[in-house]
């Protein structure tokens, strides 16, 4: 007895099909973010010390070093939107990827602040760790559903 591809178990579609919706999901909703650190005093003044950190004549690991310092204090006090400015301006990929993925997995210990969670994981450029980022938050958004 033969069977074509229609006859096929379809077992695999499914979760493929769910993971994709989920995605599709939560990248909308990180699309919605809005990063305004001119909203509030801790804002202008994180918005300061980050252009003090990032400008100058320093090298750029001297840079990466002090803004990435900056990025962790914000991530510490739930300021996950000070956090991600403050990645876009790591100049090394590896350290800036390194620094979404403490993001993703800080925020996925908040079901309200997976958005930013999905928002660090879109801005990653090593396919290793936006993989690990998606199968993370992925599992965290099932979890809170």
């Amino acid at each position: 007895m033969s069977t074509t591809g229609s006859d096929k178990a379809t077992g695999w579609k499914i979760p493929l099909l769910f993971c994709a919706a989920v995605i599709l999901i939560v990248s909308v909703v990180a699309r919605a973010l809005h990063i305004d650190l001119e909203a509030d005093a801790w804002g202008r003044s994180f918005k300061n010390l980050l252009v003090d950190s990032a400008a100058g004549f320093a090298g750029h690991a001297q840079k990466d070093a002090k803004v990435e310092l900056l990025a962790r204090e914000a991530m510490g006090s739930g300021r996950f939107d000070g956090a991600c400015a403050a990645s876009a301006l790591v100049y090394n990929d590896y350290k800036r990827d390194g620094l979404l993925a403490d993001m993703v997995r800080r925020a996925a210990n908040d079901c309200a602040d997976l958005p930013w969670g999905a928002f660090a994981a879109k801005k990653m450029n090593g396919a290793g760790v936006r993989i690990d980022a998606h199968v993370l938050l992925n599992t965290r958004w099932r979890e809170c559903a």
